[in-house]
């Protein structure tokens, strides 16, 4: 796959300057998201070294590996380097041997660099404070997939306080830069259901054959023993968690849900108040697996917060692929998806996701419907559940500045949207607490056209399909 997309971070990353002084960047975000392409399309026409912590290896390992390169860059000079042990004494010498000439060092993987302890980190505080900084113009890069790692002892880390220049946490590609990946070869709705299935994550892009339907590449990559899907979770999940079950669990139960509170998960997974459960949500908050929120309209009430899976692959692979996992390994004959999951299940599915797409997309919404450079908060509302209204939720919601609030229906599904979805929208208005008589605005966004008696009726202000998001 061609490098696409990016140039926020590209024009970040190339605005420091290194001229009079050197400068500390440290990058993260979970794997397969492109981390490594940024930094050497980036740099590529600059100089570019780069060392890469291995997985699974000793300390030991990982010193002897950086001997190896620094000996490769500079023959002759990195001789001493095999009578110490120490990482403090193997960076003073390779911030000599960098001398004065600018350049880009580029530490991959560094929490495996770091054996995931904090040591490296403290040498490397104290060799930057002494030599880099003071001896050697390098813009340093400090990268790794362990986010827990690189938020908790690099970036929050008391020793490199107040010396990172820069801080960047690598997100998923975009719908534009997924459709300029896509191009023309597949529709709009096509293109939905590809990111439905593994959000704008570049290597899950790339495995997708655009020459064959979103359903075939799905029904190999998923549904098949050799499928490169049906093991992927097992490298991602082993590479943060190791084999501690609890964080699966976790993930199991709440891709059963639409979302669960932590009341539910406490219950689900057995556990006490004063147990462990919100230092596993942290950790797997901080891998991007999973978030929380809470009512658009009370953002800071723990009470009402909910838990939900944030990575669309994570969230169909526990969904479909991980109760039919046995199935799947041991099937005949390749019988594709629908022979493990109903058209139900998974339009169910598909409704979920898009509700996920609109949220992570709110700004393409706001700039469609007209009020982008209108300041506003946004997110769900919900409402418990009780004896004399019931519950009711609303995907997504505008509270705007200008005592407007949008409301927002979503629908996917394959059949037109008629005007019988119109008594279920106004008993949601009617449950939605408005004590400042606000002004509500209801709209309409669907994946597939409303029924002409529906748009007669008027009762939504706009209507918006796939194709005006897209």
């Amino acid at each position: 796959m061609n490098f696409v997309g990016r140039q926020r971070e590209q024009n970040l990353l190339q605005s420091v300057e290194i001229v009079n002084k050197s400068k500390l960047t440290v990058l993260y975000g979970r794997r397969r998201v492109g981390k490594t392409s940024l930094i050497e399309t980036t740099f590529s026409k600059n100089r570019l070294i780069k060392f890469e912590g291995l997985e699974g290896e000793s300390s030991q390992a990982q010193k002897e590996n950086f001997i190896r390169k620094c000996q490769q860059l500079f023959p002759g000079q990195f001789h001493l380097a095999r009578t110490t042990n120490h990482w403090i004494d193997l960076l003073v010498l390779f911030s000599q041997c960098l001398g004065t000439t600018p350049c880009i060092v580029f530490f991959d993987e560094f929490q495996w660099l770091a054996n995931n302890r904090k040591q490296l980190v403290s040498a490397f505080k104290y060799v930057w404070d002494n030599h880099f900084a003071k001896e050697n113009h390098v813009h340093m890069i400090v990268c790794g997939s362990i986010s827990s790692f690189i938020v908790k002892k690099v970036i929050r880390s008391k020793a490199l306080y107040g010396r990172i220049d820069l801080e960047i946490h690598l997100q998923p590609l975009n719908i534009d830069d997924i459709k300029a990946i896509i191009m023309k070869k597949r529709t709009n709705r096509e293109l939905l259901e590809i990111f439905f299935t593994v959000g704008g994550v570049p290597q899950y892009l790339d495995k997708f054959n655009l020459d064959r339907s979103p359903q075939l590449n799905i029904d190999q990559l998923f549904f098949t023993p050799d499928g490169y899907f049906l093991q992927e979770f097992d490298r991602l999940f082993a590479s943060h968690f190791g084999k501690n079950p609890v964080y699966k669990k976790i993930l199991t139960h709440l891709a059963k849900e639409k979302f669960s509170s932590r009341d539910d998960l406490l219950h689900a997974l057995q556990m006490t108040e004063g147990g462990r459960l919100s230092d596993y949500l942290e950790e797997l908050q901080l891998a991007d697996f999973v978030e929380p929120y809470s009512p658009v309209n009370k953002p800071a009430s723990s009470v009402l917060i909910r838990y939900r899976i944030a990575d669309p692959f994570l969230l169909f692979y526990f969904r479909f692929v991980y109760p039919n996992i046995r199935k799947i390994k041991t099937q005949r004959k390749h019988v594709g998806r629908k022979a493990f999951v109903s058209d139900q299940a998974y339009a169910i599915w598909q409704g979920l996701a898009f509700e996920y797409f609109c949220d992570r997309n709110h700004e393409l919404i706001a700039e469609k419907l007209g009020f982008s450079a209108v300041q506003y908060e946004h997110g769900a509302w919900f409402k418990k559940r009780d004896l004399l209204t019931g519950g009711s939720q609303v995907d997504l919601l505008f509270l705007r500045s200008d005592r407007v609030v949008t409301l927002c229906e979503i629908k996917f599904q394959s059949e037109p949207i008629g005007k019988n979805i119109i008594e279920a929208v106004q008993n949601k208005i009617r449950l939605f607490p408005n004590p400042r008589q606000l002004t509500i605005e209801t709209v309409l966004i669907t994946a597939t056209p409303a029924t002409p008696e529906l748009v007669n009726e008027g009762f939504f202000r706009s209507i918006i399909t796939v194709n005006d998001l897209i």
